[in-house]
C-alpha cells in the first residue's frame, strides 16, 4: 500500500525508534499525515520545534487510557498505525510489574482494539526477542502483546503483523550509551557476565526493518531482522579503543541482574516450524512450510551470528557515521 498519501500514527512516538520513524517517513516519503502520540510534552515540543513540518502532528495521549487513545484514533482515522510505546527496561519492569503490564499488555490491547474501531489497514507491533521463552516481567509483557496481535489474524479485515528486535544500539537507555557515559567520564565499564551476548542493530536497521514489514505484511507475521551478535565484553573493548582517547578504563564484572538471559533467541521451538526467509531477514506466519535451517534458533551465542570486536569497531563506526 506505500506510504505516500497515508495518514500514520506512532505510538510512544517521541522515543528513539518512534522518533526516528516519524523523521524517516516525513524526509523520504510523502505521507499526507504523520501523527505522533505519547504522554511526554516536553519531548513532543522539542520534537514539533526540530522537524517543524506542517504534516507533523501530535497529541498527548497514553496507550493505557482507551478512551483517550480511542478519540484520537477517531478523529485522526490513521491508515497505518506503528505500535511502538512500551516499557523496554527490564530491571525497571522487574521493580514494577504491574505498571509494565499496564503498558505493554493492556497498552497493545487498547491499541488493536481502537485501530480496529476505526478501520485502520495496518497495524505494525514492535516487539523483542525477549518475548522469544521470557525469563523477565518485560519479555513476558511483550509477549501477551504478541499474541494479542496475533490473534487477530483472520478476524478482522485490519492487518495486523509483529517486528521482533534486538539491541538497538544507541537508544535511549541502552548498554551502548551506558558504556559511551562511562568511558566519558573516566569510570570503569560494568559488565553484567563476561560471556553475555547480544542480538543488536542499528536505528536505521530498526526502522527499515519496520517499514518493509508494513510494505510486506498481509497479516499474523512476524519479521526478525537477521542481524549480528556481540559478547558484551567484545562491544566494551571496541568502545573503549573508538571512545576512549588513551582513557584506562577497565571493565568489571557485577553479575546478571534478575530477568535478564545469558544469551537471546530470535524464534521458539514452536515458531521455527513455520519460518521462511525473505531478504534479509526471516517471516514467522502460521501455516507455511519451512526453509529455513534449524541453526537458526540458536541462540545469540552462536559463531555464526557472533562478530569479532574488529567488526564491532566498523558496525559502531557505520552507526556513527549515519546518525551525523
Amino acid at each position: 500500500m506505500g506510504f505516500d498519501n497515508q495518514t500514520i500514527l506512532i505510538t510512544g512516538g517521541t522515543g528513539t525508534i518512534g522518533s526516528l520513524l516519524a523523521k524517516t517517513l516525513l524526509s523520504k516519503y510523502y505521507p499526507k499525515k504523520v501523527v505522533v502520540i505519547s504522554r511526554d510534552e516536553t519531548r513532543q515540543h522539542d520534537f514539533i520545534n526540530e522537524i517543524q513540518d506542517d504534516r507533523l502532528i501530535t497529541y498527548l495521549c497514553d496507550v493505557r487510557d482507551f478512551a483517550r487513545l480511542n478519540e484520537v484514533f477517531m478523529e485522526v482515522k490513521p491508515d497505518i498505525v506503528f505500535h511502538a510505546a512500551a516499557l523496554k527496561h527490564v530491571i525497571f519492569c522487574e521493580k514494577n510489574p504491574i505498571e509494565a503490564v499496564k503498558t505493554n499488555a493492556i497498552g497493545t490491547y487498547n491499541v488493536v482494539s481502537a485501530a480496529i474501531a476505526a478501520g485502520v489497514k495496518k497495524v505494525i507491533y514492535i516487539s523483542t526477542d525477549k518475548a522469544v521463552n521470557p525469563t523477565s516481567v518485560m519479555g513476558s509483557t511483550k509477549l501477551i502483546g504478541e499474541r494479542i496481535c496475533l490473534d487477530y489474524y483472520g478476524k478482522s479485515s485490519t492487518c495486523i503483523s509483529c517486528v521482533r528486535f534486538g539491541n538497538v544500539l544507541s537508544s535511549r537507555g541502552s548498554v551502548f550509551q551506558l558504556f559511551k557515559k562511562q568511558i566519558e567520564n573516566g569510570e570503569d565499564l560494568t559488565i553484567t557476565h563476561p560471556e553475555m551476548t547480544r542480538f543488536v542493530m542499528k536505528p536505521s536497521q530498526a526502522v527499515d526493518l519496520v517499514l518493509e514489514a508494513a510494505e510486506l505484511a498481509k497479516g499474523g507475521e512476524i519479521f526478525i531482522l537477521r542481524m549480528p551478535a556481540m559478547k558484551v565484553t567484545d562491544l566494551a573493548s571496541a568502545m573503549i579503543k573508538i571512545f576512549g582517547n588513551d582513557k584506562s578504563c577497565k571493565q568489571v564484572i557485577i553479575g546478571i541482574k534478575k530477568g535478564e538471559k545469558l544469551h537471546e533467541e530470535l524464534v521458539t521451538e514452536a515458531e521455527l516450524q513455520n519460518i521462511t526467509e525473505l531478504n534479509n531477514f526471516f517471516v514467522v506466519k502460521p501455516g507455511i512450510s519451512s526453509s529455513a535451517k534449524k541453526r537458526y534458533l540458536l541462540r545469540s551465542s552462536n559463531p555464526e551470528y557472533l562478530i569479532s570486536e574488529e567488526e564491532i569497531i566498523k558496525y559502531i563506526r557505520q552507526m556513527i557515521n549515519e546518525q551525523l
